[in-house]
């Protein structure tokens, strides 16, 4: 028995050692979050080769050896925790983290906080995402990914701006009954103030009698700056004087039905205006030293139907709401099922403080910045996939370009004849466009011939590549590119949160002394030392 023979018997020892250890580290880490099995496979080692006597070929195997040891990255099990901050990953994706300068992902969402209010993975390195810019309020995709941090600090108030009252004012009572309600508000410092909607019942007689409840909203005078502690007479603040002991500042006016068909501030007028929300006027200083903002009494709901009715039942408000807030502290955070982070406070205001990293609101990882897609181009018929398997030939350039810059181009020299109106009409009538054509009459001048071609030539190639040669070419790129850029994370969805939230894409900057020009490459610079960098870069 020769060497080979113990060596082939060992090679199937280490083989089997090894399929051995992968089995127990799965084994081990049945309770690792985000663990991934990892599975082996073995292959034979061919040796030695040999010739039977009737001359065919044959190989003699060696033992066996370890192929490849392979994770397997398919969705693993979900499990519930108490931890508001765990998350798990289903379908693709991986959490990003900063582990001290360095990048890493992983799919393992158990998450805290640290003492310095940092999102932290497991191990401790930092999660990042898409955070909250602290002056506009919205999230700023264009800053990078950054490390979280949640915030620990207090909200800042929200002063009422607005209130709706879901109420109903009896039919059957009788002239001169009279119906209160209160309503919370909030003027700029976070301080409460209770106002009370008083209201008294008005018919007119005739053959056609007319209801009207009569009403004002008062607060305590001394609530107002510079009063009298203790004078707690009704403050109006429709008429921002001393309330009249039977209520007079407006009135809701109902029809025969019971339905609400007009409302107005001040005295009756001629004709009853349309039905539309009502503005309470702002001004008003608290003795505190904040102020009430103008308050938009909601009285049309979101579909479209009067808040307040007529009919013959008792007077009761139903529903009553405000958008103001006092400051609060923060008192938990919740992760929403699209990733995104939010921070609850105690006053009810919910602060979103990241979004997610890769994908946009319909789940898709193929998301643009701004959560647009360009609709000029897309046949009608091309489906859903539009983005893969559309069937557009490239254009290089179209005949309305070879148009416009012909109109342009003459313009520029002063040349104006009939064929700078024809080329322009021709963009501005042809078939699906039908726009009026354009005259001397109208355009007569070089200069508004000028605005004209460059109008159209925005309007003509929007979303194409000219654009910012235009504005290059025109010197105007600093007037029009400064700003910023929004997108929207959700518009498809109304009962999220974030329906219809505008973010920050970027904020866009143009250097008039240095961007009109590009940087030299440092590679030309180098080969020739009698090149010099164009200014500022």
């Amino acid at each position: 028995m020769g060497l080979n023979t113990f060596s082939t018997a060992l090679s199937g020892l280490d083989s089997s050692t090894m399929g051995l250890n992968v089995v127990g580290n799965n084994l081990a880490n049945l309770n690792t979050v985000g663990f991934k099995e990892s599975n082996i496979t073995f292959s034979e080692v061919l040796g030695q080769q040999f010739s039977t006597p009737g001359g065919n070929m044959n190989h003699i195997g060696l033992g066996s050896q370890v192929q490849a040891i392979r994770e397997e990255f398919s969705q693993g099990s979900v499990q519930s925790s108490n931890n508001p901050l765990d998350v798990a990953i289903q379908g693709q994706g991986m959490l990003i983290l900063d582990d001290n300068g360095s990048r890493a992902y992983t799919r393992a969402g158990n998450m805290h906080l640290d003492a310095g209010g940092n999102l932290v993975a497991g191990a401790g390195a930092n999660v990042q995402g898409y955070l909250r810019d602290a002056v506009t309020g919205l999230i700023n995709r264009a800053a990078g990914l950054q490390d979280i941090v949640v915030p620990n600090n207090l909200v800042a108030p929200t002063p009422t701006t607005e209130f709706e009252l879901g109420m109903n004012l009896d039919a059957a009572a009788a002239t001169g009954a009279t119906f209160s309600s209160t309503v919370q508000l909030f003027d700029s410092q976070g301080t409460a103030h209770m106002a009370t909607l008083s209201m008294v019942k008005d018919v007119t007689g005739g053959a056609t009698p007319v209801t009207r409840w009569r009403y004002d909203i008062t607060i305590p005078t001394d609530e107002i700056a510079g009063s009298t502690p203790g004078d707690t007479t009704p403050f109006s603040l429709l008429t921002g004087a001393t309330a009249t002991a039977s209520p007079a500042a407006g009135a809701l006016v109902f029809n025969g039905s019971g339905t609400l068909t007009s409302a107005y501030i001040g005295a009756d007028p001629l004709v009853n205006p349309p039905l539309a929300d009502l503005t309470v006027p702002a001004g008003q200083t608290m003795v505190n030293g904040g102020t009430l903002s103008a308050l938009n009494w909601k009285l049309i709901a979101d579909n479209g139907t009067p808040n307040v009715s007529g009919f013959a039942s008792s007077s009761e408000v139903t529903a009553s709401s405000q958008n103001g807030a006092a400051s609060g502290i923060m008192s938990s955070l919740s992760i929403r099922s699209d990733g995104t982070l939010a921070a609850i406070f105690n006053n009810g205001t919910t602060i979103d403080v990241t979004a997610p990293n890769s994908i946009d609101g319909l789940g898709k990882n193929n998301a643009s910045f701004t959560g647009y897609y360009f609709k000029k181009y897309i046949p009608a018929d091309v489906g859903a996939n539009w983005w893969s398997n559309s069937y557009n030939d490239e254009i290089l350039i179209r005949y309305a370009e070879v148009l416009l810059t012909y109109a342009e181009a003459k313009i520029e020299a002063n040349d104006i004849d009939a064929s700078v109106y024809d080329a322009i009409n021709q963009i501005r009538q042809r078939t699906g466009v039908n726009q009026p054509a354009v005259t001397p009459a109208d355009y007569a001048t070089q200069a508004d011939l000028r605005t004209l071609v460059r109008r159209e030539r925005h309007v003509e190639f929007a979303v194409e590549p000219q654009r910012l040669f235009d504005i290059r070419r025109w010197k105007t790129a600093e007037i029009v590119m400064p700003g910023n850029a929004y997108g929207i994370l959700n518009n498809f969805d109304p009962t999220r949160s974030d329906y219809g939230q505008h973010i920050l894409v970027e904020s866009r900057n143009f250097d008039p002394a240095r961007d009109y020009l590009w940087a030299i490459p440092q590679n030309e610079l180098d080969l020739n030392k009698n090149l010099t960098q164009n200014t500022s870069w």
